[in-house]
């Protein structure tokens, strides 16, 4: 459970229902309540605002994370028109390689997938695009880089793949 320092605990607490629904899946108001170490009317509270926002899906007493977020995902891609550009790059390196590319950026300290696209002999993984994982986790191969020119103008061998 997050400590609430310099904080709003009210929207700390929210942000933790949210992630242990994440987490967790479809949960009951009691199982939530408990592991989160809520009182229940707290909980039910958080759980009724949020569903009444459109976040959470409350289903014969249980509760699971609503399909809204994929709205904000997707319009957080997007607002950068160079991350379409980067989506062409991505794909065409897979299509060629036959392999997964993934394009990433970091955020808060940690490596975001932003896009990936699989080839024919890609391996799966446990990637999808808003994934967060920390810098350090990030294997070889993978290119990260705040400039954008410097990206779309080289041009990448298999060897940087």
């Amino acid at each position: 459970m997050t400590e609430y320092n310099g904080t709003i605990a009210s929207v700390d607490k929210a942000f933790d229902t949210l992630e242990y629904l994440r987490e967790n899946g479809k949960s009951s108001l009691s199982t939530i309540a408990t592991d989160l170490g809520f009182t229940k009317s707290t909980a039910h509270r958080h759980l009724k605002t949020l569903e009444s926002r459109e976040y959470v899906v409350g289903d014969d007493g249980s509760y699971r994370l609503s399909l809204r977020f994929l709205d904000f995902g997707e319009f957080t891609r997007r607002r950068h028109t160079e991350y379409q550009l980067i989506r062409e790059k991505v794909e065409a390196l897979a299509e060629q390689t036959n392999e997964r590319v993934q394009f990433m950026v970091e955020e808060h300290g940690r490596a975001v997938y932003v896009f990936q696209q699989s080839g024919q002999h890609a391996v799966e993984a446990d990637t999808y695009p808003g994934k967060r994982v920390p810098i350090h986790a990030v294997r070889r191969g993978l290119l990260f880089s705040l400039r954008w020119d410097l990206m779309l103008s080289t041009r990448l061998s298999p060897d940087t793949v």
